[in-house]
């Protein structure tokens, strides 16, 4: 708190002077303090202020991009901080500023990727990496690689993501800074959490949480204890799991940390669906659904709609089940394969067996056997779902577009009460 009160009477005393030049100086500084600390809501109306006196003066792209890292990691407007990149990215280009240019691109490709667009993102971090190519910022090196670690499990890019993911852990030594190593340790956990290999997941986990150590940055060890916890999930040791997550939940909370708090109920209505307490699982999907929707966070909020839909449906509450997966197929057709979650798609699967939809079940059961991206406990659960509802498949499996037809078709004829 002292460091905030310091920070706000600095700013209001720049306001009053109309120092830009303060500002270019020091809204790096303060934006990270803020971000470190998830004080995004007053880092997003500080740096508005000094944008309403300053918006025209040189070097404001600095500004615009650290406005826009608020808004991003905040969840608070993807579109907006989508805008604030691009501008600063533009700027900073024309002034031949290449580090602000490739953190533009670093805080545009984070909205991308909040909001789906996985390829598009891909493409504006690899810029920030090629921009960066006779430049001494290495410590942004390595965060562009973290994300591209992080960002290729959706596209099914393993390989290219564990190298870029051992860059980014190789500069991070190098430099030595904790917040850096603790990025690439937990991107690593992340690849190798989609890859299925989970003692590799497991030890890149720990050692994120171990890289920050002390009282500093406590929302990020939170993060990297909910990786802990999404381990111990895979594995079926849900009572650990939950004891991490309430955990990092705790965190969560006394640092307001939407973002986390989303993902964390959605982790945690998943288990109690499979601990079938349906009304539980209803309710923190549910508080789930609200963050995300506001944040624009498409790409998790249509797997938070599946499930609360399969918690709805097996609360008797089959019509308004349907509404929702409604919705979350057409965030599914929004984000098009191969962005669709496998909770989406096994989700479905069970709702369309329970309702003794066994066509279009055989044909989500096919699909899902010729996906790309399906790692050994995915497959098993698959086969399981085909052994607990006798639903066997064909050696040929349906394209992405038929099938999703077919789902839309059978879906608004519930939601109909058809």
């Amino acid at each position: 708190e002292p460091e905030m009160d310091n920070i706000a009477l600095a700013w209001q005393w720049a306001l009053a002077q109309a120092d830009c030049t303060f500002f270019a100086q020091s809204v790096d500084a303060v934006s990270s303090y803020l971000h470190h600390n998830a004080r995004h809501a007053e880092g997003v109306r500080l740096l508005e202020a000094a944008l309403a006196v300053c918006g025209n003066a040189a070097h404001s792209y600095r500004l615009r991009n650290r406005l826009a890292q608020l808004h991003s990691w905040g969840a608070t407007d993807m579109v907006q901080g989508q805008a604030l990149a691009q501008a600063a990215f533009r700027a900073a280009h024309e002034a031949s500023d290449w580090v602000e240019a490739a953190y533009a691109c670093f805080q545009w490709a984070i909205t991308l990727q909040r909001t789906g667009d996985f390829e598009p993102a891909w493409q504006k971090l690899e810029e920030g990496l090629a921009l960066l190519e006779n430049s001494a910022a290495d410590w942004l090196r390595a965060s562009l690689a973290t994300r591209l670690c992080l960002n290729a499990p959706p596209l099914s890019r393993l390989a290219e993501g564990e190298r870029y993911g051992r860059l980014a852990q190789e500069m991070a030594q190098q430099l030595g800074q904790p917040l850096v190593q603790w990025q690439a340790e937990y991107a690593l956990a992340v690849l190798y959490w989609h890859m299925g290999d989970l003692p590799q997941a497991e030890r890149h986990a720990a050692a994120s949480v171990a890289a920050l150590a002390g009282d500093d940055f406590a929302n990020f060890r939170a993060v990297s204890i909910q990786m802990q916890a999404f381990v111990l999930h895979r594995q079926q040791r849900l009572d650990e799991a939950l004891v991490l997550m309430d955990a990092a939940e705790a965190v969560a909370h006394q640092v307001g940390d939407q973002d986390l708090l989303a993902s964390l109920w959605s982790a945690k209505g998943e288990i109690a669906l499979e601990q079938q307490c349906w009304a539980d699982a209803e309710q923190v999907l549910q508080q789930a659904q609200a963050i995300d929707q506001q944040a624009g966070n498409k790409w998790r909020l249509s797997q938070t709609l599946f499930l609360r839909a399969m918690a709805l449906h097996y609360l008797g509450e089959v019509r308004e089940a349907a509404v929702l997966l409604q919705e979350g197929l057409a965030l599914a057709d929004s984000l098009r394969e191969p962005f669709i979650t496998f909770v989406c798609l096994s989700t479905v699967l069970r709702w369309l067996a329970l309702l003794g939809e066994t066509a279009v079940a055989t044909d989500v059961a096919a699909y899902l056997h010729h996906r790309a991206n399906l790692v050994a406990d995915q497959l098993e659960e698959v086969v399981a779902l085909q052994a607990e509802f006798d639903i066997t498949i064909g050696e040929a499996a349906p394209t992405w577009e038929s099938l999703l037809a077919q789902l839309q078709q059978i879906v608004a004829q519930h939601a109909a009460g058809q």
